[in-house]
């Protein structure tokens, strides 16, 4: 599908997803043309966090934006910039409308030297567009399936809960994935859960589908020791979407017959769950700051 002359590739993100594994694989490969992505250390935000970190004024906000270093990638390849309606969490601002937020800024850097556009998601669809007219291919990693909303609103209409703000984020999810879906020339999906959603809601575009599973998210230091516990571990604070209460109920079940089995929910204090669910098998910890998970994921037997 792609040209034989070098490979060239500009990736764009939101946030350190992946602590930046993606540039990072691109730049070892000497493929990287530019990483474009949000707040970092070197936004301007970025920079003013590090400067009041130094000077004793210190939040985790502060702390982790001043921290959020681009490793292994030259600094003159990182263009960053941020996005003030999410830093100060405007109350008026929607996932709708500032999905595109940095397509405007995109489309100023240009194209640089790359052949490859990179994007994640359905962001910045105007900037995907503008890089396919300058003959670009594109490539876009969706992390989610794009039939999540449509279950959630399942779950949320069995619990009696409020649906309305997920009606219209269906039909715009729909919308937004149709557009991306066209523009894309692969669709790199991480799981066959994630292709399955595609195929379904758009069986056109089946033949753009590739899988190929997230390779890494944690550094791998090799400092933590197995446990001999027999953990489960439910790691998130999203109890509908994340199906906190299958967990609960899995978890009854199971400790009838292995009650020598320990279920620990990261994220959630017991306080904060739904009286609906049975928690008397559950060991809960609350928040775990992210420098402890690695420990837990170490610990644990298996995921949910």
């Amino acid at each position: 599908m792609f040209s034989s002359n070098k490979i060239k590739v500009i990736v764009c993100q939101r946030g350190a997803r992946h602590r930046y594994t993606v540039p990072q694989i691109f730049e070892k490969a000497d493929a990287l043309s530019a990483l474009y992505t949000d707040s970092s250390a070197y936004s301007t935000c970025g920079k003013i966090a590090y400067l009041l970190y130094r000077l004793g004024f210190r939040n985790q906000c502060i702390t982790k934006l001043s921290k959020r270093t681009i490793s292994h990638v030259a600094l003159n390849k990182i263009f960053s910039k941020d996005i003030w309606s999410d830093i100060f969490n405007n109350k008026y601002k929607t996932y709708e409308s500032s999905v595109d937020a940095l397509a405007p800024f995109f489309i100023k850097w240009g194209v640089q030297n790359a052949n490859i556009i990179y994007s994640m998601n359905t962001d910045d669809y105007p900037f995907l567009v503008y890089a396919k007219k300058m003959g670009l291919k594109i490539i876009v990693d969706p992390c989610v399936s794009p039939l999540s909303h449509q279950i959630l609103y399942d779950e949320y209409k069995m619990l009696k809960m409020n649906c309305s703000q997920l009606i219209r984020r269906i039909s715009w999810d729909n919308y937004r994935h149709q557009l991306v879906s066209q523009v894309a020339d692969i669709i790199l999906c991480p799981s066959e859960w994630v292709a399955h959603g595609w195929k379904i809601l758009f069986p056109e575009v089946s033949h753009k589908i590739r899988i190929s599973p997230y390779g890494s998210s944690f550094q791998v230091r090799n400092l933590v020791t197995s446990s001999p516990d027999k953990i489960i571990l439910f790691a998130g604070r999203d109890q509908v979407r994340k199906g906190f209460r299958y967990f609960a109920q899995a978890a009854s079940i199971i400790q009838q017959k292995h009650p020598d089995w320990k279920f620990v929910v990261a994220g959630l204090n017991a306080a904060e769950v739904n009286r609906t669910c049975e928690c008397k098998h559950l060991t809960f910890l609350g928040h775990v700051p992210l420098e402890n998970m690695q420990s837990l994921y170490k610990r644990a037997y298996a995921f949910v």
